[in-house]
């Protein structure tokens, strides 16, 4: 069994961008942790503390749907990352790192338009930097519908990795479709039929029926 933790800038990027995956870990007997950077609320709701409360009982749903074994909520300022320190940041994930230990490490694209992605990839890099005794040996980054897509040029979302999903999407459909204020009708990318596309599309790259696609930024076999 390993410990796995999927970094989110907010809640909805862990579905997204590995539901899949989490759900698939998960159903192999690895232990999964969400950690969530932002509030997600902040910005669009501001003061707003019932709908605060009403996006912590949204990702407790889709973690019982995934399989999670804890959600963790740092509330950070959302859609304001760039505003907190990057000491702050990566001290928080280096705490949660510490904690959990984790073996596995997902986190965000480092060229997402939304910023709060790549610093939530900053953060989590600073704390998963391999050193002598370090718990982390594999961490990867995952693409988030309407963000990569859309991302720097000169950073591209180049997968080098994939991961068989088709038992367990429709899980992560029904876990995405827990996140309501997110969600969009088709054609947007952030909708359920594109999720199930883009699964269909990451597949057939490969020679599967439905995957996942991250890119691996180190691999240790100690």
């Amino acid at each position: 069994m390993s410990t796995v933790l999927v970094m989110s800038a907010h809640m909805d990027d862990e579905t997204l961008g590995c539901g899949g995956a989490i759900a698939r870990h998960a159903a192999g007997g690895d232990e999964v942790h969400v950690c969530v950077m932002t509030d997600s609320s902040s910005t669009q709701y501001p003061g707003d503390t019932e709908k605060l409360q009403a996006k912590y009982a949204e990702a407790q749903k889709v973690a019982k749907i995934l399989g999670v074994h804890e959600v963790h909520h740092l509330d950070f300022p959302d859609m304001r990352l760039d505003t907190v320190a990057m000491a702050d940041l990566a001290g928080a994930v280096i705490g949660l790192v510490h904690t959990i230990k984790p073996e596995i490490i997902y986190t965000h694209h480092p060229g997402d338009r939304n910023k709060d992605h790549p610093l939530t990839y900053e953060a989590t890099m600073v704390a998963a930097r391999p050193q002598p005794g370090h718990c982390v040996r594999r961490v990867l980054t995952y693409e988030v519908l309407s963000s990569t897509e859309w991302g720097e040029p000169h950073i591209p979302f180049v997968p080098n990795h994939f991961v068989e999903i088709s038992a367990h999407l429709d899980a992560k459909i029904a876990a995405m479709a827990c996140y309501t204020d997110e969600l969009r009708e088709a054609p947007h990318p952030r909708s359920l039929e594109a999720i199930r596309v883009k699964a269909r599309d990451r597949g057939m790259s490969v020679g599967l029926e439905h995957a996942e696609a991250f890119c691996v930024v180190y691999d240790l076999v100690r």
